[in-house]
């Protein structure tokens, strides 16, 4: 799973997840990576020539190959068999692979260029891109360079085609390069790896993509629009805005146990009126409830739908107009334990009203929109279970995804 902030997301009971920071929570932009899922495929292989030689590293959040070479006309590619991916070169469909490379620190300026290869073929002549294609790339953070090119193959695949990308520096000093990210694509532009650059204006072909992978994707109504601010953030105006989940008999089960992790902030004016940040039914399953006082109550009961018998269980803690936080709460009816967290932080601890079960609702459930009014102001990300998490759970969700908050 994508994530923005590292590797370590908890999967078990996830139901669905959005991030506004990752290009493919958005479905138009959505894409199949014919590679591998990971940023480095770990168990494809890394490969030198004339002397070259490399090995692979891996720190954690960067996951990147390092190569270095010391003779003249050395070069390395990454090699990945497809035959064991879900798909196959085809003459006339136009493919694009895209990685981000920087230069190592052992790295020694020859004053050539470096050009990359973009080939196809298992053993055979099947070309793919043009020998020694100058780089073409466009500086992304830190050192790191995107790079991408497409190209429509003259040839299907034969037997088990592979992908491989080849750096090569024509001089006669150390090069020493770090990538990861790598992606093979049937389209003709590269999906981006991080969002900065989104247009305003949330126009992507249907909504969100879920990126649990369990098919929880989401409607966008008309006019909701984003912004690039910590690396990006849905802005629901407080009238109209929502996106909606359609109910999922499969993985929407949640009488037992239920978590709900918001990255939020509040607008200019969200005080004036009780909002909805998150709503399926406050008699069942559960719903969220911003009040004007700034605290949030989750409403949860036996009734299944928005009626008594229900309990409201409230944060205690407040979340101000323009304050960004990250709230969590999460239920257990068998242990009876409703517990809210505020920046990873357990801050209050209370019963789950003492149903043995709540009755589940089969209502779509929608993010910003709900039983009182619509939500105003900034929502980054939103993850749903339907386990319960405790503590230290919900500190390693909220660890996984600070950095771009810059929360310490």
């Amino acid at each position: 799973m994508a994530s923005i902030g590292g590797p370590n997301m908890i999967n078990d009971g996830l139901v669905f997840l959005y991030d506004a920071a990752n290009s493919k929570s958005f479905r138009g932009e959505y894409t199949v990576n014919h590679i591998d899922n990971n940023p480095v495929p770990t168990s494809k292989t890394s490969y030198f020539s004339s002397g070259g030689s490399g090995s692979t590293v891996y720190d954690n959040l960067e996951q990147a190959v390092r190569w270095k070479r010391t003779s003249y006309d050395a070069w390395g590619g990454y090699y990945a068999n497809t035959s064991t991916q879900d798909h196959t070169f085809d003459s006339g469909t136009t493919y694009t692979a895209s990685f981000e490379w920087k230069y190592g620190p052992d790295h020694q300026v020859s004053g050539d260029l470096i050009r990359f290869n973009i080939v196809q073929g298992n053993g055979q002549s099947v070309a793919m891109g043009t020998p020694y294609l100058e780089a073409s790339s466009t500086l992304q953070e830190n050192g790191w360079y995107k790079f991408e090119y497409s190209q429509v193959p003259n040839n299907s695949g034969i037997g088990s085609p592979s992908f491989r990308v080849i750096i090569a520096d024509q001089g006669t000093d150390v090069t020493d390069f770090y990538w990861r990210r790598l992606q093979l694509e049937v389209k003709s532009y590269a999906t981006d790896f991080i969002l900065g650059t989104r247009d305003t204006t949330v126009s992507t072909g249907g909504g969100m993509f879920d990126l649990s992978r369990n098919g929880n994707n989401g409607t966008i109504t008309t006019g909701l629009t984003y912004s690039s601010e910590n690396y990006g953030t849905l802005n629901f105006d407080g009238s109209s805005d929502s996106i909606i989940i359609p109910y999922n008999s499969s993985t929407m089960d949640f009488s037992e146990a239920q978590t709900i992790c918001i990255w939020m902030k509040p607008g200019t004016g969200a005080d004036s009126v009780r909002r909805n940040p998150y709503n399926q039914a406050y008699g069942g399953s559960g719903t969220l409830t911003h009040e004007t006082t700034g605290t949030i109550n989750y409403y949860f009961g036996t009734n299944g739908g928005n009626g008594n018998p229900y309990v409201g269980r409230g944060s205690v803690f407040t979340v101000e107009p323009n304050e960004l936080a990250f709230v969590a709460v999460s239920r257990s009816q068998s242990l009876d334990d409703c517990n809210w967290y505020k920046n990873g932080v357990l801050e209050t601890e209370l019963n789950a009203g003492g149903y043995s079960a709540v009755t589940n609702s089969t209502a779509d459930i929608t993010i910003a929109d709900g039983y009182t009014n619509n939500f105003l102001g900034d929502i980054y990300y939103v993850s749903v279970f339907n386990t319960y998490k405790d503590a230290d759970d919900i500190a390693q969700i909220y660890d996984s995804t600070k950095s771009r908050f810059n929360f310490n």
